[in-house]
C-alpha cells in the first residue's frame, strides 16, 4: 500500500495530453554558466528579456534580446565603485525592471561593513546609465543582526509600479534602539520617504528584518520578528512609512507571542486593500514537543490591526490527494508552505511542499544535517476572503546537499542571488531542485524537473535513487485546470537514451500574460547546449 506522507512519491498524474502543447522559442547559443553564478533572466515590460551573468571575473555580462529573441547587444558592466572580482561577499538582493530599465541592487562588503549599490542599466543598448551607493552599515558589534554580515540589507519592489524600499540594519551598536532604517523611493528614484525603526521593549535582544511590502507611491510596511530575553516576550512586529513621513508605526500581531522562530513572506493586495501574510512559525505543544505551525493573515493598512487569520490547512491537498490520483493510506499530507502569489483576481494561491531533512552520520558517531530531500507540491487556490476553493498535489521527487527550511523560494523570481549562502550551505544545485508556479491566460501550472521515466510510467512504484540524479532530469510542466492535472514534457519528449532538456529554475521570469523565460540546458547524445527559452502558457 503507497503512503501519502512518504516524501519521496513518484509521480502520477492523470487526464495527460488534455491541454494544448505550450508554445516554446529558443535563442542561440549561450556560454555554460558557472557552478553557483548569478544567472538572470528578466522579461521586460517593453517586450525585451535581459540575461545577466555574473561569476566574479571582473564584470556583469548582459546580453539584451529583442521581441523577435535574436540578440540586440552583449555587454560588460563593469564599475570603478564595486569590485567586479569580489565575488565572494558580492549578494544580489533584487533584479528588477523600473521605469524601464535594468535595475540591479547589489551589495558587497567594504573591510566588514556591507555597502548597497543601485546599477541602472540601459536596456537599449546594455550601456550602465548611473551606479549609486544606496545605503552603508556603520561600524558595530552587530548585535541586532548578529545572523549573517550578508542579510543586513534587504530590498523590494511594488507589485504594481516601479516604487520600492531599501532596509537595512543602520547601526549595529548593542545600545542602539533605533538599529533598523527605512527608505521609499518612486520609480524615478527620488526617495519618498526615510525614517527609524526603534524597539519597542527593551527587552528586546535581537531583530530580524523578515519581509517588506511596498503600496506605490504610499508606503512601505516591514515585517520584523523580535526576539526577547523569554519566548513570551519574542513575537512578529509590523511597522508602516507613510510616503513623506518620518516616523514609523509599529504593532505586534499578538496571535505570534508564543512563536520560538518563523519566517513570513507579505505583500500588499491591491483588490482587498490590506497587507496579506504568510507566516510559517516553529513552536510547541503543552508536552515540549515541537512543530512547525502557519498561518494566512490580513493586516488593516490603516490601523495595523489584524483583520483575520487563519490557520493554513492540508485537507483538501490530501483530499485531492486521495480522490482525484487515488492515493491510499490514512496519513494526511505534510507539505509546508514555501510562499503564496497572487493571481489575476488578486487571489492568494499558497504553494507547499514537502521537506525533509537528510541526515549523515560518521564513523565516529557523530551526526549533521547533511542536506534536503523534496517531496510531493500542494497547491491551495484561495478565495478573496481566505476561503480554500480547490488544491492539488503535484508528485516531486529529488534532493540537494543545501540545509534548506520552510519559504526556501519566496523570493524565486525577484533575482536575487547569495554566493556567500550557497558557499555557506554547500551546495550549488538549488537551481535543478526548486520549481515554478505559472499564472497562464486560462490555466495554471507547475514548472518542474523530472525523469522522463515519471512521466512516460506515472505508475510505476520501481524508480532508484539513480534515476533522481540531475543527468537524468527533464523540464515538466502540470497543468492544473477546474480539479484536473496533467503532466507533460515541457520541450518535447526526449528521443534518444541521452536526450534531455532542463532548465534553470531560480533564474527565470515569468509576466501576467502567461511567459516563462529561463536559460536551458538542451542535450542531444554527446552535444549539450546552453539556450535562452520562451514558453508562452495559455
Amino acid at each position: 500500500m503507497r503512503k501519502l506522507l512518504f516524501p519521496l512519491l513518484l509521480l502520477c498524474f492523470i487526464a495527460a495530453g488534455v491541454y494544448a502543447q505550450p508554445r516554446v522559442e529558443k535563442s542561440a547559443p549561450i556560454e555554460e554558466p558557472a557552478i553557483g553564478s548569478y544567472d538572470k533572466v528578466l522579461l521586460m515590460k517593453s517586450g525585451k528579456t535581459c540575461y545577466a551573468h555574473y561569476s566574479g571575473d571582473g564584470a556583469i555580462d548582459l546580453n539584451i534580446y529583442g521581441t523577435d529573441r535574436k540578440l540586440v547587444s552583449h555587454t560588460a558592466i563593469k564599475s570603478q565603485r564595486w569590485d567586479g572580482d569580489d565575488f565572494k561577499s558580492t549578494t544580489i538582493l533584487g533584479t528588477y525592471d523600473i521605469n524601464g530599465e535594468l535595475v540591479i541592487f547589489l551589495q558587497q562588503t567594504d573591510k566588514k561593513h556591507p555597502v548597497l549599490y543601485r546599477l541602472r542599466i540601459n536596456t537599449d543598448d546594455g550601456k550602465l546609465l548611473k551606479e549609486d551607493i544606496l545605503a552603508t552599515t556603520k561600524k558595530g558589534n552587530s548585535f541586532f543582526a548578529k545572523d549573517n554580515v550578508q542579510t543586513q540589507m534587504k530590498v523590494a519592489k511594488d507589485t504594481r509600479s516601479g516604487c520600492y524600499a531599501v532596509v537595512f540594519y543602520d547601526n549595529l551598536d548593542e545600545d542602539a534602539d533605533d538599529a533598523i532604517k527605512v527608505m521609499h523611493f518612486d520609480e524615478k528614484h527620488t526617495l519618498l520617504s526615510t525614517a527609524r525603526i526603534s524597539s519597542p521593549d527593551k527587552k528586546i535582544r535581537h531583530i530580524v528584518i523578515q519581509d517588506i511590502a511596498v503600496e506605490g507611491n504610499k508606503g512601505v510596511y516591514l515585517a520584523t520578528y523580535y526576539v526577547g530575553s523569554s519566548e513570551e516576550e519574542s513575537k512578529i512586529y509590523i511597522s508602516k512609512l507613510s510616503a513623506g513621513e518620518t516616523a514609523v508605526t509599529t504593532k505586534p500581531l499578538d496571535f505570534t507571542e508564543d512563536f520560538r522562530g518563523s519566517n513570513l513572506q507579505m505583500a500588499y493586495n491591491y483588490t482587498t486593500g490590506q497587507v496579506q501574510l504568510l507566516i510559517v512559525a516553529y513552536t510547541k505543544t503543552k508536552r515540549n514537543r515541537e512543530y512547525y505551525v502557519s498561518y494566512f493573515c490580513n493586516v488593516n493598512p490603516a490601523t495595523l490591526d489584524v483583520a483575520g487569520v487563519k490557520e493554513v490547512s492540508n485537507e483538501k491537498v490530501t483530499a485531492f490527494a486521495r480522490n482525484s490520483l487515488g492515493e491510499e493510506g490514512d496519513g494526511n499530507y505534510m507539505g509546508v508552505p514555501q510562499c503564496f502569489v497572487l493571481n489575476g483576481r488578486n487571489e492568494p494561491v499558497i504553494i507547499k511542499q514537502v521537506l525533509v531533512m537528510i541526515y549523515h552520520t560518521t564513523s565516529k558517531g557523530a551526526t549533521y544535517r547533511a542536506g534536503t530531500a523534496f517531496g510531493s507540491i500542494g497547491i491551495s487556490e484561495m478565495g478573496i476572503d481566505g476561503t480554500e476553493k480547490q488544491s492539488y498535489l503535484v508528485k516531486h521527487t529529488s534532493a540537494t546537499r543545501m540545509d534548506l527550511g520552510a519559504m526556501y523560494i519566496k523570493d524565486i523570481n525577484t533575482g536575487k542571488w547569495d554566493n556567500a549562502y550557497i558557499s555557506r550551505k554547500m551546495g550549488t544545485n538549488i537551481q535543478f531542485h526548486s520549481f515554478r508556479y505559472v499564472i497562464g491566460k486560462k490555466n495554471n501550472y507547475i514548472v518542474h524537473l523530472a525523469h522522463k521515466k515519471e512521466i512516460d510510467n506515472p505508475d510505476n512504484d520501481k524508480m532508484h535513487k539513480k534515476d533522481f540524479a540531475e543527468s537524468k532530469n527533464n523540464a515538466a510542466y502540470c497543468t492544473m485546470r477546474n480539479g484536473n492535472i496533467s503532466n507533460e514534457f515541457l520541450f518535447g519528449k526526449p528521443v534518444g537514451k541521452k536526450d534531455r532538456t532542463t532548465c534553470f529554475m531560480d533564474a527565470a521570469d515569468q509576466n501576467d500574460e502567461g511567459l516563462f523565460a529561463t536559460i536551458i540546458i538542451e542535450q542531444k547524445g554527446k552535444k549539450t547546449e546552453h539556450k535562452i527559452a520562451w514558453v508562452s502558457f495559455e
